[in-house]
């Protein structure tokens, strides 16, 4: 698996929400694997792990609190245009690596969702994009 990272905006040292990317076919074997917390929560709330749909895992302790986003096909190259538009503002990473291809249809949709005349409030005005060898995405 390649490694690589798309940097949508500088964090200047900020940090980010992780953003785990679960494909929908693999979902009930993550959520088997979940911590005890999180199933309880996902059930709880009544989630549905529709393809775009997603859920603020809540953080134990002092732990970052989580997104957990469904879609039908990390291999798609609009894979995280409707999570994109749906999450509030924020800084968002990729939770775990990706091959080439995927993070570059995860950076491409995300970019292209969150620009326009819908999305590109939501961008901050000072953004870049970089190409390293680092796993994550960060937006």
């Amino acid at each position: 698996m390649s490694r690589c990272r798309f940097d949508l905006i500088d964090l200047q040292g900020r940090p980010a929400t992780p953003l785990t990317v679960i494909e929908r076919a693999d979902y009930p074997s993550w959520l088997e694997a979940a911590p005890e917390t999180t199933r309880r929560w996902l059930v709880d709330t009544r989630f549905k792990a529709d393809a775009g749909s997603f859920s603020f895992l809540p953080a134990g302790g002092v732990e970052t609190p989580t997104v957990l986003a469904v879609v039908e096909s990390a291999d798609s190259p609009w894979v995280l245009s409707g999570v994109a538009t749906a999450l509030p503002s924020g800084r968002y990473e990729l939770a775990a690596p990706m091959s080439s291809a995927q993070a570059t249809g995860a950076a491409l949709s995300w970019a292209l969702a969150r620009y326009g005349p819908t999305g590109s409030a939501r961008l901050p005005r000072q953004y870049r994009a970089a190409w390293p060898s680092d796993p994550r995405f960060l937006c």
